[in-house]
């Protein structure tokens, strides 16, 4: 019978030894699925809210816990996103030898990146059981509130999203990490119209 073709599954491991070895130099790589995904650069508006959704998040000021910006979160052996932020428990030093498994919120800022962060990202995140996740869509100028991960096995990679909640930017969100609090949507946007 004739041999067909078989993709490589990349590993962490494989992914920190070609990082060690200068394959990524100077360049956002993300292991998702066994593959490898290369970021596009931010643009302004990008970096302009990613701003603002870090400030919001820490004036939530949610105790034993911190904000990780374009870090890694260790999902298993196949994939390690490096979300736009992830509010974890426990000090900074708690992950001086692995990375986070998990996380109370995800937020992703998206604008070329949409359909992956909608698609592709709720699989992974319900599957470290990260309670909530949220993308904020630039050109739509609403966020995207997803919550309650569970298992399914005709989702991608197995989980998805039971509750999709879609706020507009004169709407305000409630973390459920910290109900008592609620932060605009135009606060997060780039442009404060």
């Amino acid at each position: 019978p004739p041999v067909l073709p078989r993709k490589k599954l990349w590993t962490r491991d494989d992914a920190y030894q070609l990082a060690e070895q200068g394959w990524f130099a100077n360049q956002r790589v993300e292991l998702i699925f066994g593959e490898f995904n290369f970021m596009p650069p931010q643009s302004p508006g990008h970096s302009t809210s990613t701003e603002l959704v870090r400030s919001a998040l820490q004036k939530m000021q949610i105790e034993n816990c911190h904000v990780r910006g374009h870090l890694p979160l260790t999902i298993d052996d196949l994939s390690e996103p490096e979300p736009d932020f992830a509010l974890v428990t426990g000090a900074v030093r708690d992950y001086a030898t692995e990375h986070p498994r998990t996380a109370l919120l995800v937020v992703e800022v998206a604008k070329t990146s949409l359909e992956y962060d909608t698609k592709v990202k709720p699989a992974l995140y319900a599957k470290a059981n990260v309670a909530e996740y949220w993308v904020l869509d630039l050109t739509s100028e609403r966020l995207l509130v997803h919550r309650e991960p569970v298992a399914d096995n005709t989702a991608i990679g197995g989980f998805r999203y039971k509750t999709l909640i879609t706020l507009g930017k004169d709407d305000t969100v409630t973390p459920l990490a910290k109900p008592e609090c609620s932060v605009a949507v135009s606060e997060m946007l780039p442009s404060s119209s």
